[in-house]
């Protein structure tokens, strides 16, 4: 009786995802859906139902989750749902509670539900990679990630921890979230509502239009009326019918929700939060990747997949056969951007050009965690053996700058080759640059590549005002990686000296546009300042 009742609180489109048999589910929701509130009844009434039941609820922080599903400004989180059906148990010490027999202890120190018949529901906070590591060796029957879209590290914890402690129990997966700003990760990937979207998942769409919340139908003496905010809004009706009373309340909900926040922001129809919030669609117009992959398709990108050999190194060999007409002779000239990293990942980018085409190659990128410097030079090593690079560019800033130095000196000694320290003034300037190639389509990128993968979730960070270089703008989310990008940002710059430069269109001389480009030369260069007779 008591989990009939909790559950009689969905509406028709939250008890289609709550009670769903399917095994991975996810939402495409609306702000004010209802969505946590039913999940959070959901998970009560089967920990109440099945001894042992084993449920754990994630979000970003830990604050965030007790925030949201502890005890919340709607009255509808775990604490507050039990509060509201169950009996107190007067015996000092853990809050306790009756719940049709079962006895639930509420310890707020560890954000967890104990229940008497052996079911247990916690709640976590997963904001970092290091986060996500406590959770592993964990096996529950519900692992629910609410707002989904905010995870930077959400297939990582998927993959590492979620799957494999879903099997003792052949557990559910809940993702729940709305479209967030950022068309990346893979929360989106699972959503995007597209025939790319990852396969396996059984996608609901829940709308705040749907939660009667804001304004639910009645049948009241043999008439349907609409029945608004509970002290704030008069009944409306009567009406013909169920239909015309339904048509009447999604209205009201849309006023009641959508409606004000349109009105307070002043959004257009088209405006991006309010699509993405009030809509749950997913827009890419006001991304803030730093990378503008998004702007184009990236399979016009792609012209050959990663090639690896048996130890996941690239085969810089093989990929080089890979580059139009090079088995034929065609002369390339490669160079590789490198970045140092001891605390964050050591990576290289190896790009090709040549005179005979516009574009830029990317022959390899490869990225590694945990390595010393001297591991750093073998890596580059078997590059060196592999090719002939003309061009060795590294990050010479900050830590690496000795590293740097060591190596200019054996590598001149020991290979003839010079490594040249990054430039990294004007950074934004030299992003732009890099992006101004991705929409030209003057890129040609490798499928499976980990350059790829970075550029599609790093973005700018969510601040105004911030400096980059010494210049106004944005600053890179620090949560976000850009080893990889980094690499490439440094040989990227360094080509331009040494890229094909189609030759300037010729005119004929006495033509109409000869004479406009003579003008504009004569322009050009009257350089002298004119300054009245006597002016100091």
């Amino acid at each position: 009786m008591l989990c009939a009742t909790l559950r009689a609180f969905y509406h028709p489109k939250q008890a289609a995802y709550y009670r769903s048999k399917h095994k991975r589910r996810a939402t495409r929701k609306t702000r004010r859906s209802g969505a946590t509130a039913g999940g959070c009844r959901e998970l009560i009434a089967r920990a109440v139902e099945h001894p042992r039941f084993r449920a754990v609820y994630i979000t970003t922080t830990r604050i965030e989750a007790k925030a949201r599903a502890w005890i919340n400004d709607t009255q509808s989180g775990f604490v507050d749902i039990l509060r509201q059906h169950g009996e107190p148990i007067d015996e000092g010490g853990v809050e306790a509670l009756n719940m049709a027999g079962v006895r639930v202890d509420i310890r707020e120190g560890d954000l967890a539900l104990v229940f008497s018949n052996g079911s247990l529901i916690e709640l976590f906070g997963a904001d970092d990679e290091g986060a996500i590591n406590k959770l592993r060796g964990r096996t529950k029957h519900v692992w629910w990630i609410d707002e989904a879209q905010d995870f930077l590290w959400l297939e990582r914890l998927y993959k590492a921890v979620i799957s494999a402690g879903s099997t003792d129990f052949a557990g559910e997966v809940w993702l729940t979230g709305t479209p967030g700003r950022d068309c990346a990760g893979f929360f989106y990937e699972v959503t995007r509502g597209d025939d790319d979207a990852v396969k396996g998942w059984e996608v609901h769409e829940i709308a705040v239009i749907d939660n009667p919340f804001f304004a639910k139908v009645l049948w009241q003496d043999g008439e349907w009326f609409v029945v608004g905010r509970a002290g704030i809004d008069e009944p409306l009706g009567p009406f013909s019918s169920e239909a015309e009373a339904e048509a009447e309340a999604v209205k009201l909900r849309w006023e009641r929700t959508a409606g004000e926040a349109i009105k307070e922001n002043g959004w257009s129809d088209d405006d991006p939060d309010l699509l993405r919030e009030w809509y749950a669609r997913w827009v890419k117009e006001d991304a803030r990747f730093v990378y503008e992959l998004h702007k184009v398709d990236e399979r016009a990108l792609i012209y050959a997949p990663m090639r690896l050999g048996e130890d996941g190194f690239p085969d810089i060999t093989a990929a080089l056969l890979d580059l139009p007409s090079w088995a034929k002779g065609r002369t390339y000239m490669l160079g590789l951007g490198a970045d140092l990293g001891t605390t964050r990942a050591f990576a290289w980018s190896l790009w090709g050009w040549s005179l005979a085409d516009p574009y830029l190659w990317e022959i390899a990128t490869w990225k590694r965690t945990g390595l010393d410097y001297d591991e750093m030079v073998v890596a580059l090593q078997r590059v060196a053996d592999q090719a002939t690079v003309g061009l060795w560019v590294a990050d010479a800033g900050g830590g690496g700058k000795p590293a740097v130095k060591g190596w200019s000196r054996k590598w001149v000694d020991r290979y003839r080759i010079p490594i040249v320290e990054a430039e990294k003034p004007n950074k934004r300037i030299a992003i732009k640059q890099f992006n101004a190639d991705i929409r030209k389509l003057s890129l040609r990128m490798r499928g499976g590549s980990p350059l790829l993968a970075e550029w599609k979730v790093h973005r700018w960070a969510p601040l105004r005002g911030a400096e980059v270089d010494g210049g106004g703008g944005a600053v890179e989310d620090p949560r976000t990686h850009r080893d990889c990008s980094d690499a490439a940002l440094y040989i990227h710059r360094h080509s331009y000296h040494h890229r094909y430069r189609p030759e300037p269109e010729k005119t004929l001389p006495g033509t109409p546009k000869w004479m406009l480009q003579e003008e504009s030369d004569l322009l050009d260069g009257s350089q002298e300042e004119f300054r009245p007779y006597g002016y100091g």
